[in-house]
């Protein structure tokens, strides 16, 4: 696939939807070079209605779409432009899932191989601190060297 640019080109500001097939067709241009001379709309679709859209055509052309444009407008629209793709509802009660920010950080933190320490409060067992902290107490036992269950409140735990 191959096109020729035209030398000089000019931009139309469009207040509607429409496709790249429609200009094409009523204007007999070349579809392959509209699409090269406006390589923003990926699906052929200009969403001139939702805000004013340029549309870039060989500045001979612009004269032409001005005097056509609502014949350009009208050709095929509901077929090209107003194509809607109908979707299942799943009408079950929704799921929601809350991801705490406190796991995500540790989990970044460990895929960039840094260590992680807590420091323990009050009441805290080692059990209480693997289950929060994703890992076992023997892994903490072994991190950090503790040979029982006796931990102190203020001391740091590494725990990763």
């Amino acid at each position: 696939m191959s096109t020729r640019l035209p030398a000089s080109t000019d931009t139309i500001m469009v207040n509607r939807n429409i496709h790249l097939e429609q200009v094409a067709e009523v204007m007999g241009i070349n579809i392959d070079l509209l699409r090269s001379l406006n390589p923003m709309y990926r699906r052929d679709i200009i969403p001139g209605t939702t805000e004013l859209s340029p549309l870039r055509l060989p500045q001979t052309e612009v004269g032409r779409f001005i005097d056509l444009q609502d014949s350009i407008y009208n050709y095929r629209a509901d077929e090209l432009v107003n194509k809607r793709v109908e979707v299942d509802v799943n009408d079950d009660a929704p799921t929601y899932y809350r991801k705490s920010t406190r796991y995500s950080r540790r989990s970044r933190a460990a895929r960039r191989g840094g260590g992680r320490s807590v420091t323990i409060r009050r009441g805290q067992t080692l059990s209480e601190i693997a289950k929060r902290n994703g890992t076992t107490v023997a892994k903490l036992r072994r991190l950090n060297g503790i040979r029982g269950n006796n931990i102190r409140a203020g001391k740091k735990l590494r725990v990763r």
